[in-house]
Order: C-alpha cells, then sequence, then structure tokens
C-alpha cells in the first residue's frame, strides 16, 4: 500500500502532541504560506511546496513526491468543509490520516456562547452569495464561512433582501491570532455600513421569530415563482398539483433527477429546494421559459443543483446522468416517445412520474400504466382538480383536472 499522508488542522487551537509529532516526520509539507508560517517550527528540515492552485493539480504533485513522508496543512478541521473532502475523492481512503483542530466556526460560537449543537452550518467560499437563500428561515442560528466576495456586508444585505433584517450577526475576525477579534452588529445596520474585516473572517448569524420572504416548508406559493402569465399563472405546476407531483417523487439525499418540459420550472426547483444534496436536470426548449427557470433557481438558492438544458427531450438527455427520478410534465405531442425513452434511462427501483391534461396525454397515460401492470410494474395514479381565486381578489379561476401516474420500475 502506498504511504500515509497526514492531514494536519492549523488554525485557532494548540497542535496536539500526535499532529506535532507527524510534522516532525514529514519530509514534505503542503500548505499555504499563511499555514506554513503558523506551524513551522515543527517541521524545520523538511521540504515546504504551497497547496496547487487549481487543487486538481495536487493529485500529479503528490505522485511527484511518492517517496517522500508527506504531511498536508488544513485549516481547522480539514473534514469540516475542508480540503479533506477532496482529498477523499482522489486518494483511497486508507491513505489519509486525519489530525483536525478547531474549526473557526466552533471557536465562534465559544466566543459569543451560543450553542451550536442544532446550527446550520454553510461554506458560501467559492460560491454564489444566492445560496444562502436555501437556507434562511426565521428563528435559526448560522454559522457561515466566508470569501472576499460573500463578505459580512453583503451577508447582511442578503438577510435585509429577504426580510431578516433585525437578525443578530457576529463577525470572528483572525480567530486564534493575536489580532482576534468579534463583534455584533444587526443585519440592517451592517448592510448599510461601509465597514471592512479581516480578511479572515467567519460569521454567525441568528435570526428572530419573525417570518421570512422565503418558504420554509414545501409549497412554494404560486405567486412567488417568475413566469411570462400574471402572478401565480402562466407555465408552471401550481401549488396543488406540484405537491402531489414531488409526493411521488419522493426527492431523496443524492439522487439525480430530470423535469421533462421544465416549462418556468417550479417542480425542478422545488425540487431542488427540498434536496440540497440531489441533482435535478430541467429539460426545456423555449427560450423565454429557460430564462424564468435561471430567475427562479437564482431566488431560491438552488443554481448549483437545479441544472438548465435548453433542448428537446429525447435528443437533448443523452448525455444526462441516468436519473433516479424522472418528470414528464411537457411532451410537445411526444409522450409515448418519452415515456419509453425515460423508463429505459431509469436506474433500477427508479421512478417515472408524468402528468396529463388532454385526452390525448391522458389516453397515452391509461395504456402506458395497462402495460406496467402487465409487467406486474408498481403503479400509482391520481387526479387533481384545483380551483383558485385570482391573486388579491375573490374571483375564481377553475383549472383543468391533472392526471398523474407513478411507475416503479423493478
Amino acid at each position: 500500500m502506498s504511504a500515509t499522508i497526514d492531514v494536519i488542522g492549523i488554525g485557532v487551537g494548540e497542535l496536539g502532541e500526535r499532529a506535532k509529532h507527524q510534522l516532525a516526520k514529514a519530509t514534505l509539507v503542503i500548505g499555504s504560506e499563511r499555514q506554513r508560517k503558523l506551524s513551522q517550527q515543527y517541521f524545520p528540515q523538511a521540504q515546504q511546496i504551497d497547496l496547487p492552485i487549481p487543487l486538481s493539480d495536487l493529485s500529479e504533485l503528490l505522485q511527484h513526491h511518492a517517496t517522500k513522508t508527506v504531511a498536508i496543512l488544513a485549516s481547522g478541521d480539514g473534514l469540516f468543509f475542508g480540503i479533506g473532502n477532496f482529498l477523499l475523492r482522489i486518494l483511497d481512503h486508507q491513505r489519509l490520516k486525519f489530525y483536525p483542530n478547531i474549526s473557526s466556526i466552533q471557536s465562534c460560537m465559544g466566543l459569543i456562547g451560543e450553542p451550536w449543537q442544532d446550527a446550520v452550518i454553510l461554506s458560501l467560499h467559492g460560491r454564489s452569495g444566492n445560496s444562502i437563500r436555501r437556507y434562511l428561515a426565521p428563528d435559526t442560528l448560522f454559522g457561515i464561512f466566508t470569501d472576499k466576495d460573500n463578505h459580512p456586508g453583503s451577508i447582511a444585505q442578503e438577510l435585509v433582501s429577504q426580510g431578516l433584517g433585525d437578525a443578530t450577526v457576529w463577525v470572528g475576525e483572525a480567530l486564534g491570532t493575536n489580532s482576534q477579534k468579534v463583534s455584533a452588529f444587526d443585519a440592517t445596520t451592517l448592510a448599510a455600513s461601509i465597514q471592512t474585516f479581516h480578511p479572515l473572517n467567519v460569521v454567525v448569524v441568528k435570526t428572530t421569530a419573525t417570518t421570512s420572504s422565503l418558504p420554509t416548508f414545501p409549497g412554494i406559493p404560486d405567486h412567488q415563482f417568475s413566469t411570462a402569465g400574471e402572478p401565480g399563472f402562466g407555465m408552471i405546476s401550481k401549488r396543488e398539483v406540484r405537491l402531489t407531483i414531488l409526493s411521488f417523487m419522493q426527492p431523496a439525499p443524492g439522487q439525480i433527477a430530470w423535469d421533462i418540459g421544465a416549462g418556468c420550472g417550479s417542480v425542478c426547483v422545488e425540487w431542488a429546494r427540498w434536496n440540497p444534496r440531489g441533482k435535478i436536470y430541467g429539460v426545456e426548449t423555449d427560450a423565454e421559459r429557460i430564462t424564468h427557470i435561471h430567475n427562479n433557481a437564482a431566488k431560491f438558492g438552488v443554481e448549483h443543483n437545479c441544472i438548465v438544458v435548453q433542448g428537446t427531450a429525447p435528443s437533448d438527455c443523452e448525455d444526462l446522468p441516468d436519473p433516479d427520478c424522472v418528470f414528464i410534465g411537457g411532451s410537445n405531442g411526444n409522450l409515448e416517445k418519452l415515456l419509453e425513452y425515460c423508463y429505459g434511462r431509469l436506474r433500477p427501483n427508479g421512478a417515472l412520474v408524468a402528468s396529463a391534461v388532454t385526452d390525448k396525454s391522458q389516453t397515452t397515460l391509461a395504456q402506458f400504466s395497462h402495460q406496467q401492470r402487465l409487467l406486474k410494474q408498481h403503479i400509482e395514479w391520481s387526479e387533481v382538480s384545483v380551483r383558485k381565486n385570482l391573486p388579491d381578489s375573490e374571483d375564481v379561476r377553475t383549472l383543468s383536472p391533472v392526471q398523474i401516474i407513478r411507475c416503479v420500475k423493478s
């Protein structure tokens, strides 16, 4: 077996004796200049190399130095939003030995005296600032890793824009150093200020029990989606229908899903919001609707796991990963072919969910269901009829009944 690589956490806390011992044995130490300066007393004779950028070059670097005793320096706990996740993807688990330090989030929580076992911890490092919207909710404690673009001021501005301006924001700067500082603000004040902070900072946010403008439970109100129609209408699956579709899809962590004929994206966006570890591909042909899907994905903070595919199914699905679930909401008159293709691409135990409004599409679904029953496949069927008022009006609109089926592939 190849030599073990030690991953040593450097940062807020003192190094443990075992970590010091491993660093003293190292003949090659890889880490940032700041990390090496903080710990170089423990490896005075070792060769030192900067952590490569991009990080993908690290694999080649390790192969080049395969005969050396290697230690890689990590910030705080390397397995907590750190380099450990990347190393586990490129190296055998048995080759890695981790020596964690106290994370900066843990240190900041201790300094402000906030129990954090129920906190929502997220990293905005190298990510879109919109992604925080997925998690924002009233009466919640957050620990946030920042970067130069997603800094304390921009986080406060996002809080204010989502109706959480009364949240308390703590900024922990240069934690574990002689310049350590923790400051508290309300989000509204911080958002309006021009204050700058030490580049090494983390943010803790505690929201109050006030209502956020973002949904906190499945069933996003129709009017919150961007569409080409009046608020609450347009090319979206209405909330009552959408909840039935999602319950048939049963999103599970880490799954892959397709939304065929995604319209303005209400199904794929809501699927992605409540399943942050999954990934859904919204396939749509119309350019204007594609724009609305992008807008909705940004609004609800799901741009990283709601992937928009402009094209026609099934031809433009060939390069997509095989799905655990497929929803067919729009077929352009090609439903029979889509059912056959999507069912064929499903992974074992995957679910095919499809909806139909017109007589022709309902007949196609009925024929497909009959065929699958003959093959002893599990079939569920539901029809949803909706009467609802127009936005801020007593006028009522009756929507066409929608048939929905679910077929599980054994």
